[in-house]
């Protein structure tokens, strides 16, 4: 619930602090969906849905679970999104077992490392083809994922 709240807070302050007309929602699929919002729209939460409601069009309904991200662009400029598309981003977080790498270009052999919130340094692995990690036999806590010259941080449960 604090997720939500401290999501929807995010939302409604990026809306308004910028004052923006567009918005971008990237999917789980990385598809985009890019909708114009007027200034008497509403962009709210309910049932499991993001539902943006404009007085021009009628309301557009989109499942949570189908969200990855939602942007408001400033200066209707999308090279932002475009920048973190190219970023490597990890799923679930917080994790209990499988931890899930996207957006790695696997051109070459990757190096990943895990280290702990001490900094120690708890796993090292080359990955070619695979975008997951088994971290089922890490202690619960706080970790980083160093992939690259990009350092992520992930949750063990």
């Amino acid at each position: 619930m604090k997720t939500l709240t401290c999501f929807i807070v995010s939302v409604f302050l990026a809306f308004v602090c910028f004052s923006q007309t567009e918005l971008q929602v990237v999917h789980t699929d990385n598809s985009l969906d890019n909708f114009s919002v007027e200034e008497e729209a509403t962009i709210l939460f309910e049932n499991g849905n993001f539902i943006i409601n404009n007085s021009v069009v009628s309301p557009v309904e989109i499942a949570i679970t189908d969200i990855r991200k939602i942007v408001f662009p400033i200066n209707n400029s999308l090279s932002a999104i475009t920048n973190a598309q190219n970023k490597p981003f990890i799923y679930p977080n917080p994790v209990t077992n499988q931890l899930h790498i996207e957006n790695m270009s696997m051109n070459n052999a990757t190096e990943i490392k895990i280290f702990n919130d001490k900094g120690q340094l708890l796993l090292s692995k080359t990955i070619t083809l695979s975008h997951t990690i088994d971290v089922s036999s890490l202690p619960v806590g706080l970790y980083f994922l160093k992939i690259n010259d990009v350092t992520l941080k992930f949750v063990k449960l």
